[in-house]
């Protein structure tokens, strides 16, 4: 009876094991492929932020040389026309 009951401690705690070791490397996993997500997806904001403002700044460079009732009004903001 002794056995029996070794046997089937020792049998919980090797599944208990594995299951935890499976847990965990199934939560690292998560959590990297979550970190790698959101790494990418602030990149991808940061770099969309600097080309939009990249982009603003040579858009409103080119009205540079536009004479003031000309030029969009975003570019004087203090000007009514």
């Amino acid at each position: 009876m002794f056995v029996h009951c070794s046997f089937i401690v020792r049998l919980l705690f090797v599944l208990s094991s594995s299951f935890v070791r499976l847990l965990f490397v199934f939560c690292s996993s998560f959590v990297r492929l979550l970190f790698v997500f959101c790494s990418s997806f602030v990149r991808l904001l940061f770099v969309f932020s600097l080309s939009a403002r990249a982009a603003r700044t040579v858009f409103c460079s080119s009205f540079v040389r536009l004479p003031v009732w000309l030029a969009p009004s975003f570019y004087y903001p203090y000007i009514v026309l």
